[in-house]
Protein backbone atom coordinates (compact mmCIF):
# COMPACT_ATOMS: atom_id res chain seq x y z
CA UNK A 1 0.00 0.00 0.00
CA UNK A 2 1.22 3.30 -0.92
CA UNK A 3 1.26 5.96 1.60
CA UNK A 4 0.89 9.67 1.12
CA UNK A 5 2.49 12.51 3.37
CA UNK A 6 0.41 13.89 6.38
CA UNK A 7 -0.36 17.40 4.99
CA UNK A 8 -2.49 19.77 7.62
CA UNK A 9 -2.89 23.28 7.88
CA UNK A 10 -2.74 24.50 11.06
CA UNK A 11 -4.08 28.38 12.41
CA UNK A 12 -1.15 29.83 14.09
CA UNK A 13 -2.03 30.39 17.65
CA UNK A 14 0.25 31.88 20.80
CA UNK A 15 1.00 28.47 21.48
CA UNK A 16 3.47 26.70 19.18
CA UNK A 17 4.45 22.61 19.25
CA UNK A 18 7.87 22.90 19.38
CA UNK A 19 8.49 18.85 18.69
CA UNK A 20 7.69 19.64 15.44
CA UNK A 21 11.61 20.81 14.31
CA UNK A 22 12.16 16.91 14.76
CA UNK A 23 14.41 15.95 11.40
CA UNK A 24 11.89 14.27 10.21
CA UNK A 25 9.43 16.87 9.42
CA UNK A 26 9.66 19.81 6.97
CA UNK A 27 8.02 23.00 7.79
CA UNK A 28 6.88 26.11 6.39
CA UNK A 29 5.35 28.95 8.61
CA UNK A 30 3.06 31.51 7.09
CA UNK A 31 1.49 34.76 9.33
CA UNK A 32 -1.79 32.39 8.23
CA UNK A 33 -0.81 28.80 9.06
CA UNK A 34 2.01 26.05 9.12
CA UNK A 35 2.13 23.50 6.29
CA UNK A 36 4.06 20.07 7.20
CA UNK A 37 5.25 17.08 5.40
CA UNK A 38 6.43 14.30 6.79
CA UNK A 39 9.86 12.94 4.83
CA UNK A 40 9.53 9.44 6.18
CA UNK A 41 7.76 8.27 2.87
CA UNK A 42 8.39 11.37 0.39
CA UNK A 43 11.42 9.36 -1.11
CA UNK A 44 11.14 9.15 -4.95
CA UNK A 45 7.33 11.28 -5.61
CA UNK A 46 6.57 13.54 -8.15
CA UNK A 47 4.34 16.32 -6.64
CA UNK A 48 2.86 18.72 -9.30
CA UNK A 49 1.41 22.02 -7.94
CA UNK A 50 -0.72 24.37 -9.49
CA UNK A 51 -0.41 28.47 -8.69
CA UNK A 52 3.02 27.52 -7.83
CA UNK A 53 4.54 31.24 -8.86
CA UNK A 54 3.31 33.03 -5.57
CA UNK A 55 1.64 32.52 -2.25
CA UNK A 56 0.64 29.33 -0.82
CA UNK A 57 1.33 27.46 -4.13
CA UNK A 58 5.11 28.64 -3.49
CA UNK A 59 5.01 27.15 -0.28
CA UNK A 60 4.01 24.25 -1.18
CA UNK A 61 6.84 23.55 -3.52
CA UNK A 62 9.34 24.51 -1.05
CA UNK A 63 8.14 22.28 1.20
CA UNK A 64 8.14 19.49 -0.46
CA UNK A 65 11.44 20.37 -2.07
CA UNK A 66 12.79 20.28 1.69
CA UNK A 67 11.34 16.86 2.14
CA UNK A 68 12.95 15.19 -1.02
CA UNK A 69 10.36 15.45 -3.64
CA UNK A 70 10.45 15.89 -7.30
CA UNK A 71 8.26 19.24 -8.29
CA UNK A 72 6.43 20.02 -11.10
CA UNK A 73 5.41 23.57 -10.90
CA UNK A 74 2.41 25.25 -12.77
CA UNK A 75 1.56 28.89 -13.38
CA UNK A 76 1.31 31.67 -16.18
CA UNK A 77 4.02 33.74 -14.80
CA UNK A 78 6.78 32.33 -16.72
CA UNK A 79 9.57 34.61 -14.93
CA UNK A 80 7.72 33.73 -11.38
CA UNK A 81 8.25 30.48 -11.97
CA UNK A 82 11.59 30.11 -13.09
CA UNK A 83 12.58 31.83 -9.76
CA UNK A 84 10.22 28.95 -7.78
CA UNK A 85 12.49 26.50 -9.89
CA UNK A 86 15.44 28.21 -8.53
CA UNK A 87 14.65 28.26 -4.79
CA UNK A 88 13.44 24.44 -5.04
CA UNK A 89 16.53 23.57 -6.94
CA UNK A 90 18.70 25.26 -4.24
CA UNK A 91 17.26 22.78 -1.53
CA UNK A 92 18.24 19.92 -3.58
CA UNK A 93 15.27 19.10 -5.13
CA UNK A 94 14.59 18.78 -9.24
CA UNK A 95 12.38 20.99 -10.20
CA UNK A 96 10.32 22.05 -13.87
CA UNK A 97 7.97 24.26 -14.87
CA UNK A 98 5.00 24.74 -17.25
CA UNK A 99 3.82 28.10 -17.72
CA UNK A 100 -0.03 27.72 -18.56
CA UNK A 101 -3.66 29.10 -17.24
CA UNK A 102 -5.38 26.27 -15.34
CA UNK A 103 -8.22 27.36 -17.36
CA UNK A 104 -7.39 26.03 -20.54
CA UNK A 105 -8.07 22.64 -20.18
CA UNK A 106 -6.20 21.03 -22.92
CA UNK A 107 -3.24 22.87 -22.15
CA UNK A 108 -3.24 22.50 -18.42
CA UNK A 109 -2.93 18.44 -19.86
CA UNK A 110 -0.78 19.02 -22.17
CA UNK A 111 1.75 20.82 -19.37
CA UNK A 112 1.08 18.06 -16.74
CA UNK A 113 2.23 15.30 -19.72
CA UNK A 114 5.17 17.20 -20.48
CA UNK A 115 6.10 17.78 -16.60
CA UNK A 116 5.70 13.70 -15.88
CA UNK A 117 8.66 13.33 -18.99
CA UNK A 118 10.80 15.53 -17.46
CA UNK A 119 9.93 14.55 -13.35
CA UNK A 120 8.75 11.04 -13.77
CA UNK A 121 5.08 9.95 -13.18
CA UNK A 122 3.24 12.12 -11.00
CA UNK A 123 2.13 10.64 -6.93
CA UNK A 124 0.38 13.87 -6.04
CA UNK A 125 -1.27 16.53 -7.91
CA UNK A 126 -2.14 20.43 -5.76
CA UNK A 127 -4.71 22.77 -7.11
CA UNK A 128 -3.42 25.94 -5.96
CA UNK A 129 -4.26 28.47 -9.23
CA UNK A 130 -6.94 30.58 -8.04
CA UNK A 131 -9.03 33.89 -9.19
CA UNK A 132 -9.34 36.60 -6.55
CA UNK A 133 -12.43 38.81 -6.26
CA UNK A 134 -12.11 42.30 -4.17
CA UNK A 135 -15.35 42.42 -3.30
CA UNK A 136 -18.24 42.15 -0.44
CA UNK A 137 -19.40 39.03 -1.13
CA UNK A 138 -22.97 39.80 -1.00
CA UNK A 139 -22.16 42.24 -4.69
CA UNK A 140 -20.20 39.41 -6.37
CA UNK A 141 -22.16 39.25 -9.80
CA UNK A 142 -22.04 36.70 -12.42
CA UNK A 143 -20.12 38.33 -15.40
CA UNK A 144 -17.13 38.32 -18.23
CA UNK A 145 -13.77 37.59 -16.21
CA UNK A 146 -11.29 40.57 -16.39
CA UNK A 147 -7.49 39.19 -16.86
CA UNK A 148 -5.28 41.74 -15.03
CA UNK A 149 -2.34 39.26 -15.53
Amino acid sequence: MRHHPKMFLAPRSKTTRTNLAAPAVSRIKTPEASIHVSRSNSTGRTIIITGAAAGVGRAIANCFARAGDRVGLISRDAVALEAVRKEVESQGAEAAFEAVDVADAPALFAAAERLEQKLGKMDIWINDAMLTVFSPVAEIRRGPVVDSG
